[in-house]
């Protein structure tokens, strides 16, 4: 999983069907999506999904039913949290 934008996450959910509200993204880490998600809420504040909990493992669920500017932030920061991890 690559740096995301908003406008991305916004064109890749109008190429599903346009009425979604969350997307499911591919990372690569040696680590569970459980792992994940659980570090990134308690090092960013960020709360994903993990993939497990959908048997879709090695995917995070992303909701993004929120205002433009709270995306914004909570993205850069998973873009930086990613970022760490591959260092």
């Amino acid at each position: 999983m690559e740096s995301l934008t908003v406008d991305q996450l916004l064109t890749l959910a109008n190429k599903q069907d346009g009425t979604g509200t969350t997307a499911l993204l591919k990372y690569d880490l040696p680590i569970s999506s459980l792992e994940f998600c659980v570090e990134l809420i308690e090092q960013t504040g960020v709360m994903l999904t993990p993939g497990s909990a959908l048997d879709m493992e090695g995917y995070v669920r992303l909701g993004y039913a929120n205002n433009r500017d709270v995306l914004e932030t909570g993205l850069a920061k998973v873009s930086e949290f990613l970022a760490k991890h591959r260092a």
